[in-house]
């Protein structure tokens, strides 16, 4: 059974297909009974005013599925901060080393999503700062439980 009664979207505006492939995955969730929360900016994409700030997706959902690559992954992960959810990320970047599917592979992630046929890998938490002058510049937490197929 699954946990992921609700997912977070999160894509990344500036991916050709962005819109294409998040209307086919939000039919895909429905038709399996999952309910979809929209990221503020990917709400704005598919043209609704019904989207939340990345930091407030991880209390409302079971997981978050990204749309992009790694750089996309990790904007989600340094977003969410200490409140870490799980994240199944979609390839529609060059990289992708941190994803676990491919477009082409999106139906069959929806799948293991509403079936609970999902591995979950945890990953080290690191944290960084960096100071110059005695002024903390950047600072950063980094904590992902990625899924991946079984």
């Amino acid at each position: 059974m699954s946990q992921f009664h609700r997912v977070g979207l999160v894509a990344n505006p500036r991916k050709s297909g962005a819109v294409a492939l998040l209307e086919k995955l939000m039919s895909r969730f429905e038709a399996y009974g999952i309910e979809i929360s929209l990221e503020q900016h990917t709400a704005t994409l598919l043209e609704r005013r019904d989207g939340s700030p990345v930091a407030d997706l991880a209390d409302k959902v079971g997981g978050i599925v990204v749309l992009g690559g790694d750089g996309t992954i990790l904007w989600v992960i340094r977003q969410l901060g200490k409140s870490l959810c799980p994240i199944a990320a979609i390839n529609t970047g060059t990289l992708g080393f941190l994803t676990c599917a491919t477009e082409e592979e999106s139906d069959r992630l929806v799948e293991a999503l509403a079936s609970g046929a999902l591995k979950m890998t945890e990953r080290l938490m690191l944290e960084g700062t960096l100071e110059r002058s005695a002024v903390r510049l950047l600072g950063f937490p980094w904590s992902p439980a990625l899924l991946e197929r079984s």
